[in-house]
């Protein structure tokens, strides 16, 4: 029988990097927001998102500099506002109610920012165009992205958003403020974060051809790290060890419409779980799920999750969770331990087959 072990599901289907259709245009919520300006899609495609609300009931103020809270607290609710595992407050001017207390302890915790001293992440502080572009390179765990030549004489290899600006440039989200100049130390616009955001989740909507699955999700893939922390310990002899766990990812078309879903497997617990809507990824749900084949195929619209209990409640149930509504929803308890013994439901999971063909996300083979 299987190591039993308590599980606990949290849903968030916040996020990412997805639009369904839009009913009112950003020009038509905000006054500021001229329909033919550069960042109107952008923005609408934000504010669809949950990622900005704007700064009034009709204003999103454009060209308003960003501070730094504002630039991590996009780049995080971009990501579908995950949440930090260890909860560790380094800085004395981040509090609990902040509304980027969350986003800061999360960039904080996965390195995209160590912030301007020991005790202070300066969250008031303006944000430069160098400095938003290396949040966004960090969070994407850019580090193993494309990179393309120089184009700018104000971007040097001894800075330390060269590498940034670089992956950017490749991955069409910046072409500068001119054909030879980036303009780092220029303080960045919430128009511009915008644009940054929107073309590095989304795309060029200028460009003619609309991205399919393939080149969406691998788009996606890019915004999880390559490894996560499981744990740390100190051994016998006083060294701090560390153990790693890969990302990795697989496919499997959860609703049937012919179009996989990307499934997302960080700590080798927590999911992400996609789709595709024929223009760009969508967050369906994010889980924790801790059996060693916790998700399996099922013939209809939908897949197999097999769940545990909470605190004293040791039951275990097999759930069939479908789409709706753009969720990943749990939709029917089909078996759960509290009315039939382990060894039953052992043995009627057995007549599913698991989802297991993972893959690390820096291997493409299932997206060529």
């Amino acid at each position: 029988m299987k190591i039993r072990r308590t599980l606990a599901i949290l849903m968030s289907c916040l996020f990412a990097v997805s639009v369904l259709s839009v009913s009112v245009s950003a020009a038509g919520r905000f006054t500021d927001v001229p329909g033919n300006a550069y960042y109107a899609d952008a923005v609408e495609w934000a504010v669809e998102n949950d990622i900005t609300s704007g700064t009034g009931a009709n204003t999103f103020s454009p060209d308003a500099y960003c501070t730094r809270a504002q630039a991590l607290t996009f780049i995080w609710k971009a990501l579908g506002s995950p949440s930090s595992k260890y909860q560790y407050e380094n800085f004395a001017d981040v509090v609990p109610n902040d509304y980027f207390y969350d986003a800061v302890l999360w960039a904080t915790e996965n390195h995209i920012t160590s912030g301007t001293s020991s005790t202070t992440f300066s969250p008031n502080q303006t944000v430069t165009r160098a400095q938003a572009m290396t949040f966004l390179y960090k969070a994407a765990s850019a580090y193993w992205g494309e990179t393309s030549t120089n184009p700018f004489g104000d971007v040097r290899t001894s800075d330390y958003y060269y590498r940034a600006v670089l992956w950017a440039v490749g991955q069409n989200i910046t072409s500068g403020t001119s054909v030879t100049q980036f303009s780092p130390n220029a303080y960045c616009t919430r128009g511009q974060m915008m644009v940054f955001l929107y073309k590095y989740f989304v795309g060029d909507s200028e460009s003619p051809n609309v991205p399919d699955y393939a080149n969406a999700y691998k788009r996606q893939l890019q915004a999880h790290p390559l490894t996560t922390i499981l744990f740390s310990y100190t051994n016998s002899e006083g060294e701090i060890i560390t153990v790693f766990d890969d990302t990795d990812y697989t496919l499997y078309d959860i609703d049937k419409d012919g179009t996989p879903e990307l499934i997302v497997n960080e700590d080798n617990s927590y999911y992400y779980i996609y789709t595709f809507d024929g223009r760009w990824t969508k967050l369906l749900g994010t889980f924790i799920w801790q059996y060693d084949d916790p998700i399996y195929a099922y013939d209809d619209a939908g897949i197999i999750v097999h769940e545990g209990g909470f605190g004293n409640l040791h039951f275990e149930q097999v759930y069939l969770y479908t789409i709706q509504n753009g969720k990943l929803e749990n939709s029917e308890m089909l078996l759960d331990t509290e009315t039939v013994s382990y060894d039953e439901l052992d043995e009627y999971l057995s007549g599913f087959e698991p989802i297991d063909d993972f893959h690390l996300i820096d291997d493409f083979s299932l997206l060529s």
